[in-house]
């Protein structure tokens, strides 16, 4: 079992990581889930899966240099640097309620045709989308899952609860991260439009299998009823 999870992590790590290396979307969020598990499950394991990252950098050094050197590849990573300082311009003007849903694409079809791209950020797709007022709901909702994540850290014990809080930890993670690389959580209409679902639905149903475990772990307190204690 373990076994055949090993070998399917290293054929990933390996196709995003050498074949598919300018995808950086690809691959990234996977490293950063794999250390974060680690680093939740051993200090030590988490200290020898730097060193062998350091190490496997280091001998790749010449071909990630050659890769990212390419105009196809420079293009495509520094032109979302020209769309999110767009999306920011945008929001400058909408602060506090945004666009509306996917509205900032009507917008720029509008008044920047030329220029009518996705940001490929989820943050920046919900501020521009739902403003000032949106991200704060956003960030509540993410404060909360990691407020849960912790608790399971904290409180479930050795065996397979405690193995699948840290996975979904590591998942929350890790998709944290992915958003800023694409709209991974929250599909864009015009981007992955309703098909983006089949995926991304992934990272909300382990979200509700980190909530699942928090209250077999560490259950909230009973409510008080208006008459408790007469």
């Amino acid at each position: 079992y373990r076994l055949g999870l090993g070998t399917t992590l290293f054929l990933h790590l390996y196709i995003m990581g050498i074949w598919q290396v300018g995808w950086i979307s690809g691959w990234a969020p996977s490293i950063v889930a794999i250390a974060a598990i680690t680093w939740f499950r051993s200090r030590r394991g988490f200290c020898g899966l730097l060193i062998v990252l350091l190490i496997l950098g280091w001998s790749l050094r010449n071909f990630y240099i050659e890769t990212f050197s390419q105009p196809h590849e420079l293009q495509g990573n520094t032109d979302r640097l020209v769309l999110w300082q767009m999306s920011l311009d945008l929001v400058r003007q909408h602060p506090l309620l945004g666009t509306g849903p996917a509205g900032y694409a009507l917008y720029y079809m509008t008044y920047h045709p030329q220029e009518a791209r996705s940001t490929h950020n989820n943050y920046l797709d919900i501020l521009a989308q739902t403003g000032v007022v949106g991200a704060l709901c956003w960030s509540w909702i993410t404060i909360a899952a990691f407020r849960e994540g912790r608790a399971v850290l904290q409180h479930a014990p050795p065996g397979a609860l405690r193995t699948l809080g840290i996975a979904a930890c590591g998942g929350l993670i890790a998709v944290s991260g992915a958003m800023m690389l694409g709209d991974w959580v929250l599909p864009f209409a015009y981007n992955q439009g309703i098909e983006g679902f089949r995926y991304t639905i992934f990272s909300w149903i382990f979200l509700g299998v980190l909530m699942s475990v928090r209250r077999q772990v560490a259950p909230l307190p009973a409510l008080r009823s208006p008459t408790h204690g007469r």
